[in-house]
């Protein structure tokens, strides 16, 4: 069948319709006219390959890496990079419309350099010491010595790798232009903004440091009172920005080693509580000012959206890696009488398509 694709969807896939049926097709670009051949048919959609495209949308170039397609890094190098942007910002608005009941049009959008931008990634091992990344849609590896997207230090390693015994399955690695660290016991210290931070590369913290001062400024810039919550607080990122203008903080975070680096980062004005969100029992009378959340793609339990709402943090701070959990949870948010100050999009992941969201909201 041939089919012309309208928009791209969460994930990436382009969007046509055949007979008014919705069709995903993976691997398009808006304007595209394909010949497709069906894969799979649900009950409101099916999901199609292209077999041929027939016209060219005027949003198509050539992808810069010669492994595109075959890897399953990056989804979106057929697209010209400010059309993604465009593409991202248009799927997260509409996203909080039709799950979170909420309309609004100025989104700003935040992006840096769109190549060798990435800082921590997982290897898995390919063939004769080499390492690499999964094909996509297959358990097979693909050997690399370079990647377009990575900083110099995480190429160093993939063009010299070092000797790794052979029982390991994935290597988590973090990288800079100058190194890469491999062991998850030697602390990794960077300055941002004029502060210094430790974690390790066994530990979560942001992938694209080019962004991540600019990220930083915009979630807390102006923020001051006498308490903040640090929810989901990791390696305590906020909380190191936000502890000199709050009289005291408070960083709740499940995952037990993130504490031991927390304490390094931190002063003992924030308070460190290794629980998960939903088990957390706050002290009675606590009134924040301040709720920054960040929570895994899972977004907050239901018990955790209770316990949030229970606090009525004066103004709360929601990032997020994934729009739909994040417009389900604001919906509940907002009923409760919370209203939205001010709406983001940070562009972490060029040529993919994840993205990184905030909504700053106050009470």
């Amino acid at each position: 069948m041939k089919l012309r694709v309208e928009k791209l969807i969460a994930g990436g896939d382009g969007l046509a319709r055949h007979q008014g049926k919705v069709v995903f097709l993976p691997g398009t670009a808006p304007g595209d006219l394909v010949e497709a051949e069906i894969l799979e048919e649900k009950k409101g959609f099916s999901r199609a390959k292209v077999v041929e495209i027939l016209e060219n949308s005027q949003h198509r170039r050539q992808p810069f890496c010669h492994f595109y397609g075959r890897c399953g890094g990056c989804n979106l190098q057929h697209i010209d990079y400010s059309y993604q942007l465009q593409s991202k910002r248009d799927i997260f608005q509409e996203t909080l419309k039709r799950l979170g009941g909420i309309e609004w049009d100025s989104i700003e959008v935040f992006s840096g350099p769109d190549r060798a931008y990435r800082n921590r990634v997982q290897f898995q091992p390919a063939d004769q010491g080499h390492w690499g990344f999964r094909q996509r849609a297959s358990h097979n590896v693909i050997a690399l010595e370079e990647c377009p997207l990575l900083v110099q230090g995480l190429n160093d390693f993939l063009s010299n790798p070092p000797e790794i015994p052979a029982d390991e399955q994935r290597l988590q690695v973090y990288g800079t232009d100058s190194r890469y660290w491999l062991n998850p016991q030697e602390p990794i210290e960077l300055s941002l903004l004029g502060k210094s931070i430790q974690f390790n590369s066994s530990l979560f913290f942001q992938s694209n440091l080019s962004m991540l001062e600019d990220f930083i400024t915009h979630i807390i810039h102006g923020q001051k009172g006498e308490v903040f919550l640090d929810l989901y607080g990791g390696v305590g990122l906020f909380s190191l920005f936000l502890q000199d203008h709050f009289d005291r903080g408070i960083w709740v975070e499940s995952f037990g080693p993130s504490k031991i680096q927390a304490r390094e980062n931190l002063s003992d004005r924030v308070e460190l509580i290794t629980k998960p969100l939903e088990k957390w029992k706050p002290t009675k009378g606590l009134a924040p000012d301040l709720a920054i959340i960040d929570p895994p793609r899972v977004g907050l339990a239901p018990q955790a959206r209770k316990s949030l709402i229970a606090l009525k943090p004066q103004r709360i701070v929601y990032v997020s890696c994934d729009p739909v959990t994040q417009a389900r949870d604001l919906k509940e948010i907002l009923g409760v009488g919370y209203n939205i100050d001010r709406v983001a999009l940070f562009d972490f992941y060029p040529h993919t398509a994840h993205m990184e969201t905030v909504v700053h909201l106050s009470l």
